[in-house]
């Protein structure tokens, strides 16, 4: 096996990769600055992302659309509303 083929079996694939880029960032996001309010809903749009895509069945897309209206669109309100008001808290605590 040449180096290089070495080196690519020993690494992460992309989407490894991505999924733990996306988990931290949305622990941190959550944990220390509080945008997101519900990690698990935001972990679930990622991986439903990644297999929406691959969905032919139909009782598969009445499922997606379920949990778009229920869980994703009422996920991005509330961190519309948490961006909303970050930058008055901010203006509050500068003065």
């Amino acid at each position: 096996m040449s180096k290089s083929r070495d080196i690519q079996a020993k690494m992460p694939s992309p989407k490894v990769i991505f999924y733990a880029f996306w988990l931290v960032t949305v622990k941190v996001l959550n944990s220390y600055v509080g945008f997101i309010n519900d990690a698990e809903v935001w972990l679930l749009m990622l991986k439903r992302r990644n297999t929406s895509v691959h969905i032919w069945n139909e009782d598969e897309v009445n499922e997606m659309i379920i949990l778009i209206r229920d869980s994703f669109i009422p996920a991005f309100k509330i961190l519309t509303e948490t961006l909303l008001e970050k930058p008055d808290e901010a203006e509050s605590d500068r003065r």
